[in-house]
């Protein structure tokens, strides 16, 4: 990974436009919370987005980070989503991708526990983890 990552802005992008990069599969009660706590205090990040054009020339999204938060905005009727829009490669946009997945499921702490200059520490600060004793988000 030798791309540099251009800083992103915020946009409301529809989510009809966002193709799933990574897609996952959660348990159903995981995903009623999600879309109750959107429901009842909004969303509290965006998700992330990185800009791609379709063979037609249709501008299109491939999601990077936020499958939950998008699928439970879309459950409660938004046709459009606060999104950072980053610009970065196909591979880049999967590391990161991946990066979150395994970031929310073991910790962040789990990741820099056999090697601190991980490649994926960078794309973790990034969006919005930053290395000290413990992680905080």
């Amino acid at each position: 990974m030798t791309e540099t990552i251009k800083t992103g802005q915020m946009q409301m992008i529809p989510i009809n436009l966002i193709d799933v990069l990574n897609p996952r599969e959660r348990n159903k009660r995981v995903f009623e919370e999600i879309v109750t706590n959107i429901q009842t205090i909004g969303l509290k990040k965006p998700i992330t987005v990185t800009p791609r054009s379709t063979p037609d020339g249709t501008d299109r999204y491939l999601l990077v980070c936020g499958e939950g938060r998008m699928k439970a905005f879309h459950a409660l009727g938004e046709t459009t989503i606060p999104a950072l829009v980053i610009e970065v490669s196909d591979e880049n946009a999967f590391i990161m991708s991946l990066t979150e997945n395994i970031a929310r499921l073991s910790g962040v702490n789990y990741l820099f526990r056999f090697n601190v200059n991980y490649p994926g520490r960078f794309l973790l600060k990034i969006m919005g983890y930053f290395f000290t004793r413990c992680f905080f988000r």
